[in-house]
């Protein structure tokens, strides 16, 4: 029996049960007895408690003890999902491998089924496990609050490299339940601050680029938008918030009817860089229900940053805007140009009206930058501090703003092209 408590003895048990499954050249059927045999002694031998202890006790081991851990969690997480060991690491998520694997195992159960060799039972062993990837996610979640960003985001590229690749994984549940681990964890991430010259968010964020990039199925990619959605409800703007009051039921984690302020609201600042991408490569697929949600989306916050920076004619309500800025604002004067990229990316799409409204807002989006009148222009204010420490600030000046018009004028003048 397994003495609990003494962890040098466990590890040992553990180490000379591996020990059988190590022999090569064993056929597959072979080696799954021997794995549910090893399985099975282990189970007997270590309570569920102290399984249960080492996940939440993770947040107390030391930094390269974590990383340790985290990685091999994530190796034993890909073993089960994809049914063959490998290393943990960007070139080992490699998504084309995990396919032709999994086409492997879909073409040996056909066959199964065709011959009725156990097909029942067979088919039931071939289903991925997600056991490890369900306490890879848990542990995650122990060590976000836990642990400083900086260390913490070590421990995220590992986990994100993973949760990526499942995320594409060629069945659609498995990858369904990763996007929604990513909906979970970065619920919980965007609940601290951003820390000011940090872009914790967006490296956060970055892996929905590549889901919406890569995956095959629709249902994936709309379940993503409806990720973002909630975290722009969330930690986006509250105009946006109220106008979902209607439809409450969909966002569980948001209470519309509170009188209490919710501070959480303006908290997403370089996060806005990876969902706005998300939202132009919906406008990229071939799908026109998710174009149409991905563009109603990015209407939807521009038309707020538009009335947020509209003119105002009287000094009291300018410097009330100033003081209430909110989020819809701030993104059109700090990720302007992220959102024009994010436009452009609708202009090369393949449906014309979204194209052609695209280019409209563009043209909006241009005479915002270049009306004077305008009383949150962000990158003026940034200039007005700077230029007073230089002795070429008309100079600076003008380089920063080409800086701003250039991706728009660029964008307009390929999209011209185009036939």
């Amino acid at each position: 029996d397994v003495t609990p408590g003494n962890p040098v003895e466990d590890v040992s048990k553990f180490s000379l049960l591996s020990l059988t499954t190590s022999r090569s050249f064993e056929d597959e059927m072979d080696k799954k007895e021997i794995e549910e045999a090893n399985a099975r002694l282990v189970y007997e031998g270590v309570s569920e408690d102290m399984f249960d202890a080492i996940y939440h006790r993770s947040t107390s081991l030391s930094a390269p003890s974590m990383n340790n851990f985290i990685f091999h969690l994530c190796r034993v997480s890909r073993m089960e999902i994809a049914g063959y060991g490998g290393h943990v690491g960007i070139q080992a998520n490699d998504i084309d491998l995990t396919i032709e694997h999994y086409r492997q195992q879909l073409t040996w159960t056909h066959t199964l089924l065709d011959s009725g060799h156990e097909a029942k039972d067979h088919l039931h062993h071939n289903q991925p496990n997600i056991y490890t990837l369900q306490k890879l996610v848990e542990v995650t979640h122990y060590n976000m609050d836990s642990r400083p960003r900086l260390l913490f985001a070590d421990i995220w590229q590992t986990v994100s490299a993973h949760l990526t690749s499942t995320a594409l994984h060629p069945n659609a549940a498995v990858a369904m339940y990763a996007v929604d681990s990513f909906r979970q964890l970065s619920i919980q991430f965007l609940q601290r601050e951003e820390l000011g010259g940090f872009e914790f968010q967006r490296k956060f964020l970055k892996p929905f680029e590549t889901v919406m990039a890569k995956s095959r199925f629709d249902t994936i990619k709309e379940h993503l938008l409806n990720c973002v959605e909630q975290i722009i409800l969330i930690f986006g703007s509250s105009e946006e918030t109220k106008s979902k009051e209607s439809e409450s039921e969909e966002y569980e984690d948001i209470d519309f009817h509170s009188n209490k302020p919710d501070q959480r609201h303006g908290t997403l600042r370089s996060g806005w860089r990876p969902i706005l991408t998300v939202l132009g490569l919906a406008g990229l697929d071939s799908s026109d229900e998710i174009a149409n949600t991905g563009f109603k989306m990015l209407t939807s916050q521009l038309g707020q940053c538009l009335q947020q920076a509209r003119p105002t004619t009287s000094i009291v309500q300018r410097r009330a805007l100033k003081r209430s800025a909110s989020t819809s604002s701030l993104l059109l004067v700090e990720r302007f140009i992220d959102l024009v990229d994010a436009l452009l990316m609708f202009v090369k799409g393949d449906r014309e009206k979204m194209s052609i409204t695209s280019i409209d807002h563009l043209l909006t989006l241009s005479n915002f930058l270049g009306d004077e009148n305008v009383p949150l222009p962000l990158v003026r204010s940034r200039l007005s501090a700077s230029t007073s420490k230089t002795t070429d600030g008309d100079s600076s000046k003008g380089k920063e703003e080409l800086e701003l018009w250039w991706p728009l004028l660029l964008g307009l003048s390929r999209s011209a092209g185009d036939s």
